[in-house]
């Protein structure tokens, strides 16, 4: 968040905005990574790394959400790496995984088996797509790919 009471790098500030979004309350579940500002705190940039660890524990998470507390950071690069995928960078970003190739277009990834695919990715035909579609976040690529077997 940009605080509007101090001058800020405005670049560097709107930047650090845009890598994070709120998340809908039916997206949260038991596993689900997300950063919030504890409430005792008045600095918005005092943001803490949390995960939802038990069923029931929304009521917490909505007063977050109200509040404009909680916040989910955009899928990463290096978050990707970290579930055991192989990230490169290209003209788009690709990354693969034992049979699995996948594209990475900002808040949308396209996965695909590699055995059906051409020399050249960008030829591939839906024959060999899994998913084509929304990815804002760690979250939903983990069960993305949970879902996919992968």
């Amino acid at each position: 968040m940009v605080r509007n009471d101090h001058k800020v790098n405005t670049k560097k500030a709107k930047r650090h905005y845009m890598s994070y979004y709120t998340p809908e309350i039916e997206d949260l579940h038991v596993g689900y990574e997300f950063q919030f500002a504890p409430s005792n705190s008045e600095d918005n940039y005092n943001w803490k790394d949390g995960v939802i660890q038990a069923p029931g524990a929304n009521q917490y998470l909505l007063e977050r959400l109200e509040k404009g507390r909680m916040r989910t950071p955009y899928l990463t690069k290096e978050q990707i790496e970290k579930e055991g995928w192989e990230v490169t960078i290209g003209h788009w970003t690709s990354f693969k995984k034992n049979r699995y190739f996948g594209i990475w277009l900002g808040d949308k990834i396209c996965i695909n088996l590699n055995d059906v695919l051409d020399d050249n990715f960008t030829e591939a035909t839906s024959n060999g797509r899994l998913y084509y579609g929304k990815c804002p976040s760690i979250n939903e690529f983990r069960k993305i790919c949970k879902l996919l077997g992968i």
